[in-house]
């Protein structure tokens, strides 16, 4: 989808008239885009294009303590309450 996106903005620019030459300028990183993504496709030999949820791992490589709520503030002492040094 955002090729396509792409695509149209390079063809009708916004602000100015279509031309040749701003289409070839704003459109030149979809071939880098695409070839890059069959390279990826070819080194790691995965030939999968979408990943299913219940293949996803969202629990590895996660801190300990996100899933907790903040901690109680520090209350102030007492002296500092009484001179109103807050």
């Amino acid at each position: 989808m955002a090729m396509v996106a792409t695509f149209y903005v390079s063809l009708f620019p916004l602000g100015s008239p279509p031309s040749a030459k701003s289409f070839f300028e704003n459109f030149l990183a979809c071939p880098v885009v695409i070839g890059l993504y069959v390279f990826w496709k070819l080194w790691s030999r995965d030939w999968k294009l979408f990943v299913r949820a219940d293949e996803m791992d969202v629990v590895s490589g996660r801190r300990e303590g996100w899933d907790r709520t903040a901690p109680e503030p520090k209350k102030n002492p007492l002296w500092r309450v009484v001179t109103g040094l807050i």
